[in-house]
C-alpha cells in the first residue's frame, strides 16, 4: 500500500527573521516545519508557529521530551495549546512517560477543542551507532539480555557467561546492525503500546518496524544523498532506502540547507522527491 510521504524541513536558524526567510525559500517544496532547540531557545514557540504557519507549513516541535512521568505530562499539554501538529518524546523515558504525554495532550486538546498533536516516539538519535549505544550509553540488545536471563536460569555463572558478554561487546558489523534494530525496535513497541503515534528511527531500522507495525507513520533522520557527507550522522540511507523500506516522513536538513556540488536548495529537494516516487513506484 502506498503511504503518503512527508518531507520534514528542520528550520534550524537563530533568529525569526531567518527562519522567515528560508521557509519563504524552502517551504513551497516541503510539508513540515520543524522547530528545535536553537529556534525555540531564541525565537520562541507561539512566534514560530505563527510563521511556519504563515507559509502554510504543518509545524513539529523537537523537544524530546524526556523527565518523569508528572513533568511531561504538563509540558505535552503545554505544547499542545500552541496548536502544533506534531512533539516528540524520548522512547527511553519509559512507557508510564510516553503515556502521560499522550493522555495529558489529548486532555488539553479537548478542553480547547484543538486536533491533539501527533506524538513522535524518539528511539535512538541516528547519530549514535553501537559502541556508543552500547559501551557509553549501557543499552543492552534486548535478544542478548534474555540469553543472560537464561543463562542465569540455567545455572551458568563465571567463565561460563564470558562468551555471552564477549558477543556484547564484540560485535561484527552486522550484528552491530542487527542489535540496534532489536533496540529501536523494542522502544517502538513500547510507544506504540500506550498509544504514541509515530515511531522516529534512523532508516537501517525501518524495515524492521514497518513488519512489526504495518500502520504506524514511520519519521527517518539521517537522510542522505549519494553526494552528501554524513556529518554527525552515523546511521544513514538515501531517500528511496528509507521509503522503499516503509517511511512515511523523512528529516532532511543540512544536505538541503548545504548543497554539495554546485547544486541548488531545489535541485537537491527536487532529487529527493524523485527518489521518493521512485521507492513508492516499486513499494506498489
Amino acid at each position: 500500500m502506498k503511504r503518503e510521504v512527508k518531507l520534514f524541513f528542520p528550520v534550524d536558524v537563530s533568529s525569526a527573521e531567518e527562519a522567515h526567510e528560508l521557509l519563504a525559500e524552502v517551504g513551497p517544496y516541503v510539508d513540515v516545519a520543524k522547530v528545535g532547540m536553537e529556534l525555540d531557545n531564541n525565537a520562541g514557540l507561539p512566534t514560530m508557529v505563527v510563521i511556519c504557519n504563515a507559509h502554510g507549513k504543518e509545524v513539529f516541535v523537537d523537544k524530546k521530551f524526556f523527565d518523569i512521568p508528572n513533568t511531561v505530562g504538563k509540558a505535552a499539554a503545554g505544547v499542545t495549546s500552541f496548536g502544533v501538529d506534531y512533539f516528540n518524546v524520548m522512547a527511553l523515558g519509559g512507557k508510564r512517560m510516553m503515556a502521560a504525554a499522550v493522555e495529558s495532550a489529548a486532555l488539553r486538546a479537548q478542553k480547547i477543542q484543538v486536533k491533539r498533536p501527533k506524538i513522535i516516539a524518539v528511539s535512538m538519535l541516528t547519530s549514535m551507532a553501537y559502541d556508543e549505544v552500547v559501551s557509553e550509553a549501557g543499552v543492552v540488545p534486548p535478544v542478548l539480555i534474555m540469553m543472560l536471563q537464561k543463562a542465569a536460569m540455567d545455572g551458568l555463572i563465571g567463565e561460563e557467561v564470558l562468551p555471552l558478554l564477549q558477543k556484547l561487546f564484540s560485535a561484527d558489523p552486522a550484528d552491530q546492525l542487527k542489535y540496534v534494530a532489536e533496540i529501536v525496535l523494542h522502544l517502538t513497541n513500547d510507544a506504540v503500546e500506550v498509544g504514541v503515534d509515530c515511531a522516529l528511527s534512523s532508516p537501517l531500522e525501518t524495515s524492521k518496524i514497518r513488519r512489526g507495525h504495518p500502520d504506524i507513520e514511520i519519521i527517518n533522520p539521517g537522510i542522505r544523498m549519494p553526494w552528501d557527507p554524513p556529518d554527525d550522522q552515523r546511521r544513514t540511507a538515501t531517500p528511496y532506502e528509507a521509503v522503499r523500506d516503509g517511511a512515511t516522513g523523512l528529516v532532511v536538513g543540512r544536505p538541503v540547507r548545504n548543497p554539495q556540488g554546485g547544486r541548488t536548495r531545489q535541485d537537491v529537494i527536487d532529487a529527493i522527491r524523485v527518489d521518493i516516487q521512485k521507492a513508492l513506484a516499486e513499494r506498489g
